[in-house]
């Protein structure tokens, strides 16, 4: 059984990254980001920036140790899923082209076909959302 390392963040080698994991490490990195001292009460100004800057800082912690595609697949579906449809347009359109480059290389049902059925469910739930 492959046990993941919540100490030092890690995953065992050689294993993909679960979606749910993938999910928890993103909102773990939002956390710490708000725990930076000058990031809890500082001056944002209005809009969504503070959830943009946030997504910068958890999306470059997280990003490097993605390696599969339907990893990095996952990973741009959770950062525009949690941002609601509130996000910038430059920011929608980083992302959305992510995904575009990825399934340009990959077709969704060979990534899909890698998941489990619970984890292939939920995860094409977030995708139908994201799409819509």
């Amino acid at each position: 059984m492959n046990v993941y390392d919540f100490a030092n963040d890690t995953w065992p080698d050689g294993e993909r990254v679960p979606y749910k994991l993938i999910h928890w490490r993103f909102l773990d990195h939002l956390y710490q980001y708000s725990r930076i001292p000058g990031n809890f009460n500082s001056d944002w100004g209005t809009g969504w920036d503070r959830y943009e800057q946030q997504s910068e800082f958890a999306y470059e912690k997280i990003v490097p140790s993605l390696q599969r595609p339907v990893e990095k697949l996952m990973i741009e579906i959770v950062v525009l899923l949690l941002a609601a449809g509130r996000q910038s347009p430059s920011f929608d359109e980083f992302h959305r082209n992510k995904i575009a480059a990825i399934l340009d290389d990959s077709a969704l049902e060979d990534l899909m076909s890698m998941l489990g059925h619970d984890e292939r469910r939920e995860f094409r739930d977030d995708l139908a959302i994201v799409q819509t």
